[in-house]
Parts: C-alpha cells; sequence; structure tokens
C-alpha cells in the first residue's frame, strides 16, 4: 500500500506540470504574504521528502539579511520539519551554517518543538568579539560617606576595583585557526508559539520522478507507510544534519505568489490535495 502523501503528490503531478502545496516553517524569516517557494524533489525515504528550495520570483529577496541561498529540508505530514543551510553573511562575508529540527503535534493548535543550530564563522566573530572588543584592564573607585549616628562617629570608605575583562574570554576565542564556538553553546531547544511559525506555498518543478519510484517501491512490498497519529509530537528531530543533500531546484516560475489560505496552520505536504484543488477552483 502505497503513502497517503505520495498518492496525493503523484495524482497532482498527473494534472500538472508542476505541483503547488504549501508547508509549515518555523522562524520564518519573511511573512508568509511577502514571500513563496520553488523546489525539487531530492529523496524520499520511510514517509520523508527531502526538497531543495529557494525564494520565488515574486519574492522581495533584499529583504532578506542574508543571500538568498537554497535550503534543504525534510518534511513528514505535518509533523516534522528539518531544514538545513549553509549561506555567507551579507555584510562581512563570513560562513554560516543553520539547521533545526522541529516535531509537532497531530493537533492543528500543538505548538511544535524545535532544535535549533547556529555556527561557522559569521557566528563565532559575533560570540567573540563580544569578548575581546574591551581586553584593557581598568580600575573603578567608588567614594562613601557615612554620617554620624547613635553606632559611631562619621565615616568615609574608598573602595578600588581592578577589572580585566581579558580574563573572561573563553579559551576557544583564543585559539588559533578556531572558527566555530562549541556545540553546546549552538545548540538551543524550545517549544515555539503560533507567530513563530508560518505556512509558505511551494511550487515544486523537478524531481516528480523520485515520488514515482517511491510510491512503486511501497506498492511492490506490501507494506503501509507509517501514519502520524493524534497522540503527540514525533520523536528524535534534531536540529543538526550530518550531511546535506545534493540537488538544485529549477528557475523559479513568474507568478507563483504569496501563500495560499489553508485549513490548518500547518498542512505540510499531507494538505497538497487541498491546495492543488483550491488552486483548480
Amino acid at each position: 500500500m502505497s503513502s497517503p502523501m505520495l498518492t496525493t503528490l503523484l495524482f497532482a503531478a498527473s494534472a500538472a506540470a508542476q505541483i503547488t502545496t504549501s508547508f509549515w516553517m518555523p522562524y520564518p524569516a519573511l511573512d508568509s504574504g511577502e514571500a513563496g517557494y520553488v523546489g525539487s524533489v531530492i529523496d524520499v525515504d520511510g514517509g520523508k521528502t527531502t526538497l531543495r528550495i529557494e525564494y520565488d520570483d515574486d519574492t522581495d529577496t533584499d529583504a532578506y539579511y542574508y543571500n538568498d541561498t537554497p535550503q534543504t529540508i525534510t518534511l513528514q505530514g505535518s509533523t516534522y520539519y528539518e531544514e538545513y543551510l549553509t549561506t555567507t553573511d551579507s555584510y562581512y562575508g563570513l560562513d554560516y551554517t543553520w539547521s533545526i529540527g522541529c516535531s509537532h503535534g497531530a493537533s492543528t493548535r500543538a505548538q511544535p518543538h524545535c532544535t535549533e543550530s547556529s555556527n561557522g564563522g559569521y557566528i563565532y566573530s559575533a560570540y567573540c568579539d563580544y569578548y575581546t572588543s574591551y581586553t584593557e584592564a581598568y580600575t573603578t573607585t567608588d567614594l562613601y560617606t557615612y554620617s554620624s549616628d547613635s553606632y559611631g562617629p562619621a565615616t568615609t570608605e574608598t573602595f578600588v576595583e581592578t577589572y580585566n575583562p581579558s580574563s573572561y574570554i573563553p579559551d576557544f576565542c583564543t585559539e588559533s585557526g578556531a572558527s566555530t564556538i562549541p556545540e553546546s553553546l549552538a545548540t538551543t531547544s524550545e517549544t515555539l508559539s503560533a507567530s513563530y511559525v508560518e505556512t509558505y506555498q511551494l511550487v515544486i518543478t523537478a524531481g516528480e520522478e523520485k515520488l514515482s519510484a517511491a510510491s512503486s517501491s511501497s506498492s511492490g512490498s506490501g507494506s503501509s507507510s507509517a501514519t502520524t497519529t493524534g497522540t503527540g509530537a514525533q520523536s528524535g528531530a534534531t536540529g543538526a544534519s550530518q550531511s546535506q543533500p545534493t540537488g538544485t531546484a529549477s528557475q523559479a516560475p513568474d507568478g507563483t505568489g504569496a501563500a495560499m489560505p489553508m485549513i490548518t496552520r500547518a498542512p505540510v505536504m499531507a494538505g497538497l490535495g487541498l491546495a492543488v484543488a483550491a488552486l483548480a477552483l
């Protein structure tokens, strides 16, 4: 039995040269009304679909601080999202690597729990510059005067303290050739509110054959794909990707526009049938 998600994708692919769907993204750089995406399918494995995406032609990329570098994302229904991005900071020209993994409960009101990692030369420079900008020792002197009372006569006290900021500089900031911060500092985990999640339109222009191959393999084996239940978030989400898939998206089509209205906040690929049907109306 083939995966319901793959069946829906294949139906859409047979009806049009391009597949239009939507997906949810945590920590969005642009509002869904300002951005849309175009992408290609890189791989389909174990119910997860990996895509290479980039902004479409209608998106004003100048509003984005980092270069418009294609991103690699992995989706599983409406419950799992993973993203890996390696780019260059447009201001300092330093490398920047960012990844995030989120698991989302089946309920439309569930909040995603995410693990995020940021590292590279840009993060290293920003972190260490905070400590190394002020390295000279300095002294402060404070004079306190106390009036006489029943406990004793008037007195004056002077407090002198010397501060040496260099004593607080982390060792990795002074290591020769170092360009990344420790993973313990680069990684954070938290549960996000709805205001930190956006749903975007996605036009798939290449890689549909991988969906066909995955569907055929699933049908031939006679086993059904695992489905998500309403008991909570998927386990094992991680923000760090050990290997980056390869692949490039086709040229972004004109007029893909902003994300279309969706019934749920995070339909991802599972809601593709709704997206295609709505466009056909």
